[in-house]
């Protein structure tokens, strides 16, 4: 159940994560809660899959920059060393990931959501995109290794990495980036009762 925070619900043998922090920017304080939640997924002998999902319009606009770029450069080091901890153990999680993608995805949200084994995303509501490229931002090799894992194609990865293009979630799964699109219909969604 949502709380204006990072909270975990378990429902048939399914972890629910709801990230509930308005726009979901990634930060130091924001990493360790989200580690804390997959700790608290862990702790329930009886889970065999996790989703994570944003509450609202976005399931996470990416870094917080307005923080990270004037913060000292040994926090800015902790922070991008967080960051690849946080991918590496989504990309290990030792039961089943989906990202359930509620609305916009961006950047460090979007390689959150690359991270999980499945993905799935609203079809009226949200982008997921990569902004670096409006902002002259780079990638590390990490991040350009996941993008050659996990998106499909040269030209998926072209639009999304080189031009910056903004996919919307029917647009995604017609082009694999994420496995489906769906509407949110009460009673119809991933796990029971509405979206999630």
């Amino acid at each position: 159940m949502p709380s204006g925070g990072i909270s975990v619900e378990v429902r048939d043998n399914v972890a629910i994560v709801y990230m509930d922090r308005g726009e979901n920017r990634l930060n130091l304080k924001f990493m360790a809660d989200l580690n804390s939640a997959f700790d608290k997924v862990l702790s329930y002998p009886d889970v065999q899959a996790m989703v994570t999902t944003g509450v609202g319009k976005f399931y996470s606009n990416g870094i917080q920059l307005t923080w990270l770029l004037p913060a000292a450069l040994d926090v800015q080091l902790e922070f991008w060393h967080k960051f690849s901890e946080l991918q590496m153990r989504i990309l290990t999680f030792p039961i089943p990931t989906v990202a359930a993608i509620n609305g916009h995805c961006v950047a460090g949200g979007g390689l959150l959501a690359l991270c999980h084994d499945y993905r799935v995303m609203r079809t009226k509501q949200g982008w997921f995109y990569m902004s670096e490229i409006y902002i002259k931002g780079r990638f590390t090799s990490g991040m350009v290794t996941l993008f050659k894992r996990k998106l499909p194609s040269v030209d998926v990865e072209r639009d999304v990495l080189l031009f910056g293009k903004r996919l919307s979630g029917e647009e995604c799964a017609r082009r694999a980036v994420v496995d489906a699109a769906c509407e949110q219909e009460k009673g119809q969604g991933l796990c029971g009762d509405g979206w999630v």
